[in-house]
């Protein structure tokens, strides 16, 4: 796995937008002002369409105005997948126009490059989809934990799965993960029961095996 930086370049006046920051989520913080020096500027779509036209790229830094993914992020993250996944760089700049909360956008891209293997930081939340055998309000349970386990830099993929019959094998490339059944929990590692618990206790056991892990 390549370790490409995700940095977040702010105005001066903005620069009390790194002390809202989850630990982690970026790797540096600096003005817009020091931001220098080549690379691929994506200012607006028209950038990258140019970009997805001229692959593979071979610059080693892009920068990304934050305004283009703030309204256009599902669209502009599809582009960027396609832009990063043969891109051998190693530093991605999003480059905030104001003291607006960046987390969300900043979540977005980090996801991104750990599901592109380009950055070996920080923990990715796996779930199902849920369906009929789902014995858990899983959406929300699963919200909950990523946001517990945003201060953690160790690069652990975590399965949330609602069934306890299909959950351990569906998530068994998860380093480690929880599957539910009726009132209770299992708790697995790559595939493996490591335990069973009563459902009400899943969260604490996982959240615990997770710092054993970090531990090691």
């Amino acid at each position: 796995m390549m370790d490409v930086k995700l940095k977040i370049a702010v105005p001066k006046q903005a620069l009390s937008v790194a002390e809202n920051l989850p630990f982690g989520l970026a790797d540096e913080v600096c003005e817009v002002g020091d931001l220098e020096g080549e690379g691929l500027w994506i200012r607006e779509e028209a950038d990258l369409v140019r970009a997805l036209s001229d692959l593979p790229l071979q610059c080693a830094r892009i920068v990304i105005e934050g305004s283009l993914l703030r309204e256009r992020l599902p669209q502009s993250l599809l582009a960027l997948a396609s832009i990063l996944a043969d891109w051998q760089g190693s530093e991605l700049y999003l480059k905030w126009p104001d003291d607006k909360d960046a987390t969300g956008v900043l979540r977005s891209i980090a996801d991104l490059l750990r599901a592109l293997e380009l950055r070996a930081r920080g923990i990715r939340v796996i779930s199902c989809p849920t369906c009929a055998r789902c014995h858990t309000d899983l959406l929300p349970l699963a919200r909950r934990l990523g946001a517990k386990l945003e201060a953690i830099p160790e690069p652990l993929d975590v399965a949330i799965m609602g069934c306890e019959v299909n959950g351990p094998g569906e998530a068994r490339a998860a380093d480690v993960g929880i599957a539910f059944g009726k009132g209770v929990g299992l708790l697995f590692r790559r595939g493996e029961i490591v335990k069973r618990i009563p459902q009400a206790d899943a969260e604490d056991a996982l959240l615990e095996e997770i710092e054993r892990m970090c531990e090691r």
